[in-house]
């Protein structure tokens, strides 16, 4: 069932609210961290709001990446995503996206690293449809994506080889002749590759 406008609201706030806390407390001093030359492979869990013209609830999914460091700032980086949700009256959307993010870390060679990111790639929003007389019916359309964030890796451990990473990122697409922005909230691990 869809949340009323100010529940979403106010989640929105406390998502929005984290992130900030997360990236003061990124000023923090600490030891270690990634750099020129190493790259960095992981996994994260999350939600994303979906745009309010699918009249879904939130969908929950898994996102695999991996990236490269060019510099001590700047990573390229590749992301999979894919994100589904259900509705009860009468479908399931999922949300798959392909994308290339040119990622800014700041404070590299830290324990704690906060990153803005931008990205381009594909996203493919397919809808499956069931109803209790007729078969299920299933339609799809891709578009270009777009996507901005910003987030934070906090990395543990003596050797500082895994972190936690959190971030928050904005999806734009224009599937089925609409414009639409979702708003993802992901956490997961990450493992840098490299010395």
């Amino acid at each position: 069932m869809k949340q009323p406008y100010r529940e979403r609201s106010s989640r929105r706030a406390a998502t929005t609210l984290s992130l900030a806390a997360l990236l003061v407390l990124s000023a923090l001093p600490a030891a270690a961290g990634m750099g020129k030359g190493n790259g960095e492979i992981g996994f994260d869990f999350g939600v994303t709001d979906l745009d309010t013209d699918y009249r879904q609830d939130d969908a929950g999914g898994l996102t695999f990446r991996g990236g490269y460091f060019l510099t001590d700032v700047v990573e390229i980086e590749g992301q999979l995503a894919a994100y589904t949700a259900s509705n009860l009256y009468s479908s399931d959307v999922t949300l798959t996206t392909l994308m290339a993010d040119v990622v800014f870390n700041f404070r590299p060679n830290t324990s704690v690293m906060p990153y803005m990111l931008v990205g381009a790639g594909t996203a493919n929003v397919d809808y499956d449809r069931w109803f209790d007389l007729l078969p299920g019916l299933s339609i799809d359309d891709s578009s270009i994506a777009f996507q901005v964030g910003g987030g934070s890796r906090f990395f543990f451990g003596k050797a500082k080889k895994v972190a936690v990473r959190v971030d928050l990122t904005f999806l734009n697409e224009e599937t089925f002749d609409r414009n639409s922005t979702h708003v993802r909230f992901t956490t997961g691990f990450t493992w840098r590759l490299g010395k």
